[in-house]
Formats: structure tokens, sequence, C-alpha cells
């Protein structure tokens, strides 16, 4: 199923308005551009809607908006949901969206993408259970296990790129909760969340995933 990111738009002349209050609020890292201004094929004039409490926010030139209550505030690359806790300051808790640049390249998943179709596409150097990095100890306490594809989906990122993404239901020891990872062929980007615990944040991931901006990135 191809779809649009028309669910969080608004026109660019809006988002620009909406960038204007941003910019004179507290200082944020990586306010530094506004997504949705490279009137994208996805939608000639519309950029990305900017709901009250959302941010913009840039890694690596990769532009998107985080909800109201998401931070990074254990990496660059690491966007936690609100009250998302890790056993370690450093470490980027299995409830976090990764984006990870090059994933092609050093072999997370096939430059086109058919990883996605797999049973267990899920799976990542990180993809533990959700407890593992709420210990404060340095191994896993448990290795999940696939209960079901819940299938693909693509649409259109704001720049333009398909956007190819996959679920799956896992579970640890008896505890059942998502995976989704999404990924971007022409610019060989990937999302991925090792375990949605809170379903009241899902929409948070995917509102990130459909905010993708890579209109000035750089492979």
């Amino acid at each position: 199923m191809t779809e649009h990111a028309g669910g969080r738009r608004r026109s660019a002349a809006g988002l620009l308005v909406a960038g204007t209050v941003l910019a004179t609020g507290c200082a944020t890292p990586h306010l530094d551009t506004l997504p949705g201004l490279a009137r994208p094929v996805a939608s000639a004039s519309d950029g990305v809607r900017l709901d009250e409490g959302d941010q913009a926010y840039s890694y690596r030139n990769i532009h998107l908006v985080l909800p109201k209550g998401w931070s990074a505030r254990f990496s660059d690359d690491c966007l936690t949901p609100p009250d998302a806790e890790s056993g370690r300051a450093y470490v980027c808790p299995p409830t976090a969206l990764r984006i990870t640049a090059r994933a092609a390249k050093y072999g997370q998943i096939d430059p086109k993408g058919e990883d996605l179709s797999s049973r267990d596409g899920w799976k990542r150097p990180w993809s533990v259970c959700p407890d593992a990095a709420t210990t404060g100890g340095t191994a896993p306490q448990g290795e999940p296990e696939t209960v079901a594809e819940l299938g693909r989906r693509s649409f259109t990122a704001v720049s333009g790129e398909r956007v190819e993404s996959a679920a799956w239901i896992l579970r640890c020891d008896g505890v059942r909760f998502d995976s989704r990872v999404w990924y971007v062929p022409e610019v060989d980007v990937e999302l991925s969340v090792a375990a949605i615990t809170d379903m009241e944040h899902s929409d948070g991931y995917d509102a990130i995933a459909r905010s993708l901006d890579f209109s000035r990135y750089q492979k």
C-alpha cells in the first residue's frame, strides 16, 4: 500500500510562521532549519504541519519533526518518546527511534529493503527485550522472538523519496510488544525501533517517519 505523507502537512507559508514561533522560544539543539521547504514531489506546495509542542529537528541534514515530549537526550541519532528510560545515561533505550545513515552499506539491511519481508527482518544489533537496557547491566535479559508479521507498507517522504516500512509483534518472557523499521532505499537511511511498549506513543513513531525530509541530505 502506498500513501502520501499528507497527514501532518500544512502549507509552506504556515510552516514558516510556525518556524518563527519556534525560533523565538528557548534554544534547543538542531533546530537549525525546517523540514518541508523544498516543495517536494509529495506535494508541490505543502510542508509538514507543526502541531503545538512539536519541534523541528536535524541529524546530518536529515530533517524531521519531533512530536511534543520527544527528545534526543541520549545521542543525536536516538529519538526517545516521553518518559523513556535507560539504565545508563549513554545507552539508547530499546523504545527509542534510531536513525541509521548508510544502513545498507554497513550491512544492516539490503539496498532494496527486501529484508523487511522477512519474519526476522526486525533483528538489529540493539534488538533486545524491553527491560534489557533498564537493568543497568551490560548483558541483555533475553532475546525477542517473532510472534507475527504485521506486513509491509510504503509511503512518500516529504522530499519525494519512497519509504518502505514493516512491523512485527515480538515476545519476551510472555510480554508482547511491537518492533518497526522504516527504510529509504534512495538515500540508504533507516529508522528503527526495537520495542514499542507503550502504544500511547505508537503514532509518534510513524509521525516522525512521515515527516522525513532529505532535500538537504548528502549520502
